[in-house]
């Protein structure tokens, strides 16, 4: 048939897609990780954080801030208290 990969060959192929997308998940899953790390934890430099160092603090703070601007606050003005 033509057009068919060999057993060998796609194992290898499918070695390299996993290869490659290992290579661009990690950072962005490390990012957004790193989102729910402490600001403690950051500065330690914990590459795997524990349950404990995870938090919605950050996303809390940036929320609350005056004067951050958010999306409710950019199409819709009105929404401001």
């Amino acid at each position: 048939m033509i057009g068919r990969l060999s057993i060998p060959r796609m194992v290898g192929a499918y070695i390299l897609l996993l290869l490659y997308y290992t290579f661009f998940l990690v950072p962005i899953l490390w990012i957004i990780l790193a989102s729910f790390k402490t600001n403690s934890a950051i500065i330690i430099g914990n590459i795997i954080p524990s349950p404990s160092d995870l938090t919605f603090s950050s996303y809390s703070e940036v929320w609350n801030t005056p004067g951050v601007p958010t999306f409710p606050r950019k199409i819709a003005p009105s929404l401001e208290k």
